[in-house]
């Protein structure tokens, strides 16, 4: 048996990453690595933390993204219902008045164009959500480290 108390082992330089996610999920890699390790091999392994890191954050942001495109997508119901409402009371006023060609008063046209402009930028949430969703999700690829569809 061989007695190594009192033998010196070469310096080393300790690394920590933390990451937190969603519902209060935390990770820490710790690990040492010789003091004088190369440059490349350093930034290599702190490249894979990193990519591991950034796979599991888009796993778990994936239910928070899902829920954003679900209030987008109830809030595009209800402004095309605005929308509905606007026009359903232009088209009143115009019938109740008897004329062959009514005007749209000021307002009502205010409020159609304020309808028609939340229409529009509703649709563009909506599909930053989408596109955000379809990146995580490709992002995260499979949990077992296969690839996924999206990554094919």
């Amino acid at each position: 048996m061989t007695d190594t108390k009192g033998v010196e082992t070469a310096p080393a330089l300790g690394l920590s990453l933390n990451a937190q996610f969603a519902a209060g999920r935390q990770i820490v890699f710790q690990t040492h690595v010789a003091q004088d390790v190369p440059t490349e091999s350093l930034n290599k392994l702190l490249d894979t933390m990193n990519a591991v890191v950034d796979r599991a954050e888009a796993y778990y942001a994936q239910d928070q993204a899902r829920k954003q495109l679900e209030v987008e997508e109830h809030a595009f119901a209800n402004i095309q219902r605005r929308l509905s409402e606007v026009e359903n009371n232009i088209e009143l006023k115009a019938t109740s008045e008897g004329r062959r060609n009514p005007k749209i008063s000021a307002q009502d046209e205010v409020q159609r164009k304020q309808a028609l402009d939340s229409v529009e930028e509703s649709k563009k949430r909506i599909m930053v959500c989408r596109v955000h969703l379809e990146d995580l999700i490709k992002k995260a690829g499979n949990r077992d480290g296969s690839s996924s569809a999206a990554n094919n």
